[in-house]
């Protein structure tokens, strides 16, 4: 049987992470494709070893890249100058293909921003790489302004489907969460500001405590609670007890929030902000609502609206928020087409008989 051969690197372990439910969400589909053999060169490791097992890990990496059709690097910022061009390199080398993917939102910034050996860098890994990978729409654009010539597709965040049964028909409960980074820059400040003026409502907070933010100042708010953290796989149960997902951010790396597709994944309306490339995911009114950064009487009037939405309102926002992630979100999807992309990328020529 012939298969396709993909060397996989990124972060695959340690600390919780959406780029880190990414990749372990790709590599779980990918065994259920028979066609598709693979290994994997978790990154992770290679930041915790010593001199002697990072050189055995790279040399390992390039003689899987040499065995392989394809290697597909998956990476945040701190692998783009260090392991793609490496491994792009070494594919140009032993004449096979290279797929690079860029988890987040603001790699323009990061293009624009490099000067010297990093932008000659950066342009080697996008004008030489077979196919891109770009979380948004946006960066999608940019770069193949840029870059005409090159290879570059939208792959957006994605979650996988809820093991459990849920119904879009719940109570009301007057209840709202906030899930991510408890920090300033996700729009922690701005949900506290904003719920002294909404008293009868509830406000939630989960996640990791930021050194800005302290579970006592969330707390000393009559209306606010701090939940501690939740584990990945039971973030969409916990949702169900709530109206709505609040995420006012202006973090300066936001992208597509995995807390988002997890939202809709389970019918729960948002307010975000309108920030970066959050409006992509949001449709005004039908699945939430887009407020201004750092600005809690714009917080206060969204909320106030969606809690005087009529039940039918309601269900309907609920309808809309699943059907989008029905048909945008979810993983099994997006490997589907991971797979798809990487046997175009090769072709039936380049896919050679596994021993």
């Amino acid at each position: 049987m012939s298969k396709i051969k993909i060397h996989i690197m990124g972060a695959a372990s340690g600390p919780i992470s959406g780029t880190a439910i990414l990749l372990e969400q790709l590599i779980e589909e990918l065994k259920e494709y028979p066609e598709v053999h693979f290994t994997l060169s978790d990154t992770m490791v290679f930041k915790s070893g010593n001199l002697f097992y990072k050189l055995f890990f790279t040399l390992r990496a390039i003689w899987r890249t040499f065995r392989s059709d394809v290697t597909s690097v998956h990476l945040s910022y701190n692998g783009v100058l260090y392991i793609a061009p490496l491994f792009l390199f070494c594919a140009r080398l032993f004449r096979r293909k290279f797929h690079f993917r860029k988890f987040g939102g603001q790699f323009h910034r990061y293009y624009e921003d490099s000067k010297g050996l990093r932008k000659k860098l950066v342009k080697y890994i996008l004008s030489k790489s077979d196919l891109s990978y770009f979380e948004t729409d946006h960066l999608v654009g940019y770069f193949k302004e840029k870059f005409p010539q090159s290879n570059i597709l939208h792959y957006q965040n994605s979650r996988k489907r809820p093991n459990f049964e849920f119904t879009l028909k719940r109570p009301r409960t007057g209840k709202f969460l906030f899930v991510g980074s408890v920090i300033p820059s996700k729009g922690v400040l701005t949900i506290l500001e904003a719920s002294g003026q909404l008293p009868d409502c509830e406000f939630h907070f989960y996640g990791l405590l930021g050194n800005e933010i302290s579970k006592d100042q969330i707390n000393r708010n009559p209306n606010c609670f701090y939940r501690g953290s939740v584990k990945a796989d039971e973030i969409q149960k916990v949702m169900l007890g709530y109206d709505c997902l609040l995420l006012p951010s202006y973090y300066a790396g936001e992208g597509y929030p995995g807390v988002l597709l997890e939202s809709y994944s389970i019918g729960v309306p948002v307010v975000v902000s309108n920030w970066q490339a959050l409006p992509e995911l949001v449709e005004e009114g039908k699945t939430g609502y887009l407020v201004e950064p750092k600005a809690s009487g714009s917080l206060v009037d969204k909320i106030t609206h969606f809690r005087n939405l009529s039940d039918d309102q309601l269900n309907k926002m609920r309808e809309s928020c699943l059907e989008v992630f029905n048909s945008k979100f979810v993983s099994t999807v997006l490997t589907e087409k991971f797979v798809h992309d990487m046997k175009m990328l090769c072709g039936p020529k380049s896919i050679r008989k596994t021993e």
